[in-house]
């Protein structure tokens, strides 16, 4: 029962709005009517020569034509344009590809000293070693130096003693300045 009521509802709803859109449906039916006998009216008129043909609406005028010079100039944006962007391009890309390189660089060089250091024993030549390295001395050579460091010593000793023998030079030796 509750359902055929809300259908019978439904229905009576339905019929009311197709009632109340009756009169905007009857003015949109005259309006197109009144505009079609309108345009027949006039058709028959111009037909007759009652009344003269309506001009058209004007058509929109060709964009100006450009000049040699504005279209030189628009050449020459767009290819600048184009090279500066092939340009940007090439340079980042260039850029890239020696930042990879110097990486792989780097970490080749960093590989190899690291393997070089590994396998290389870190020793020092040891007294016998170094004693083996050096040319022999022959006798003759041996007596000279050693003559020319007894010359030297005995001349360093004399010094000493003609400094302390110097009154002028005890004194300062001392601390004592004479004017």
């Amino acid at each position: 029962v509750q359902g055929t009521v809300d259908k019978s509802l439904k229905q009576t709803q339905q019929f009311v709005a197709d009632v109340q859109s009756i009169p905007s449906k009857v003015q949109e039916s005259v309006d197109e009517t009144t505009r079609t006998v309108n345009d027949a009216v006039y058709a028959v008129k111009v037909f007759t020569g009652l009344e003269e043909r309506k001009p058209e609406p004007p058509k929109l005028p060709p964009p100006p034509t450009k000049s040699t010079e504005e279209i030189a100039l628009d050449v020459t944006k767009s290819v600048a344009t184009g090279v500066a962007k092939a340009g940007w391009w090439v340079g980042k890309e260039t850029l890239k590809l020696g930042w990879k390189g110097a990486s792989i660089g780097a970490s080749a060089l960093v590989s190899k000293v690291s393997e070089s250091m590994a396998s290389k024993e870190v020793s020092t030549p040891s007294e016998d070693a170094v004693a083996e390295q050096k040319p022999p001395i022959d006798d003759k050579l041996k007596k000279e130096v050693e003559e020319a460091l007894n010359f030297a010593e005995n001349a360093l000793r004399e010094a000493d003693e003609d400094r302390l023998d110097d009154p002028t030079l005890a004194s300062f030796k001392k601390g004592e300045q004479k004017d």
